[in-house]
């Protein structure tokens, strides 16, 4: 039996459905299916094939529901993070709307004439080429500008 059919039919099994329903919170749940399933997708078929003949292959997806559930440190952790949840939108779009009034007044003229031609012209070398300074300056002195606006802000 190929791997990829292999895992359609566990995906659909009921013990698989009846481990997930027991993760908290509800609604990671399907989440976490797909999360799974994608990563089993990606291991070798060899290594699918060998777990499902030794009967292992249940308990190793049981396991790593278990695993990418507790840990903080999984990827589908690090990976929920990142998202942004619906009811949280609307202040995540009040703040967006609000200007944030950069202060390249407050930096020295030079280090700011550096980065607005930065801004410009969006890389190191043609400000370079611009400028006729040296590369490793426009790149120090720039990194040095963004430093100094992040302080001010």
């Amino acid at each position: 039996m190929e791997s990829t059919q292999i895992i359609a039919d566990i995906y659909q099994s009921s013990e698989i459905t009846e481990v997930l329903s027991k993760v908290n919170p509800e609604h990671i749940r399907d989440d976490l299916r797909q999360h799974i399933f994608l990563e089993l997708l990606e291991k070798p078929d060899a290594f699918i094939v060998d777990l499902n003949k030794r009967g292992k292959l249940k308990c190793f997806i049981v396991k790593m529901i278990y695993n990418t559930s507790r840990f903080t440190k999984s990827r589908f952790a690090k990976e929920r993070g990142k998202e942004v949840m619906v009811d949280q939108l609307p202040d995540i779009i009040e703040e967006v709307e609000e200007e944030i009034v950069i202060p390249i007044d407050k930096i020295k003229e030079y280090d700011g004439g550096l980065l607005q031609l930065y801004a410009e012209f969006g890389t190191y070398q043609r400000v370079s080429t611009l400028t006729g300074i040296p590369v490793t300056s426009v790149f120090n002195t720039i990194k040095k500008a963004k430093r100094n606006i992040k302080r001010l802000i």
